[in-house]
């Protein structure tokens, strides 16, 4: 009751919530959704709950970077990607729902983060993935550096050092301009091994 009704609840507030179990239980079945008195959802053995899977898969992504398998990585991270991208109850603006979508948030930035940087380290055709994961991430984050750097590299990596040195510039715009600071000294690193490389390839 308090979970759906926090500050106004309906008369007979008890029986209305026993009406919607009942509406639920017509839906799934009295199987899953115990009418005894300690109220209990079984799931079947083989359910797949797509929060869980957002949080393990996110948590599985990131433990196979560190180990610097790729494909596990960008696969793991998919997952979670998938299910954060679909938000959580939009139209709720309850406290239980709002938290969710809160962690779902964070599961996003994460799994595409890694996302973007296992695609990079697989190189090949994955740098067009890894550029458009970067490019998404640094729209979604646009003070989160390590995008910028991913989308930097992936346009370096395929041959584009204009672009990649033009996005740095952008980068080094903003924050100077909004919050009057310089890029982190690894994206300042990254930035000049580029401008090195394209000096010697000067046709990049």
């Amino acid at each position: 009751m308090q979970a759906l009704w926090p500050e106004d609840p309906p008369n007979a507030a008890d029986n209305a919530v026993y009406a919607l179990i009942s509406k639920l239980r017509a839906g799934i079945g009295p199987d899953l959704l115990s009418s005894r008195d300690s109220i209990r959802l079984t799931l079947p053995p083989d359910s797949w709950v797509d929060l869980e899977a957002a949080r393990d898969g996110v948590h599985r992504a990131e433990s196979a970077l560190a180990l610097q398998q790729w494909g596990r990585a960008w696969g793991a991270a998919q997952i979670s990607l998938f299910v954060s991208r679909r938000g959580f109850l939009p139209d709720e603006d309850l406290d239980w729902a709002t938290a969710t979508r809160r962690e779902l948030d964070v599961i996003y930035l994460r799994a595409l983060e890694t996302y973007a940087t296992a695609a990079l380290h697989l190189s090949h055709t994955e740098l067009a993935t890894a550029e458009r994961a970067a490019r998404e991430l640094v729209a979604a984050a646009p003070y989160r550096e390590s995008g910028d750097r991913t989308l930097m590299s992936a346009l370096a990596a395929q041959g584009n050092t204009a672009e990649a040195l033009m996005a740095y510039e952008a980068l080094r715009r903003k924050l100077s301009d909004e919050l009057g600071v310089e890029p982190d000294p690894k994206t300042r690193n990254l930035h000049q091994e580029i401008l090195l490389a394209g000096a010697r390839h000067p046709g990049t």
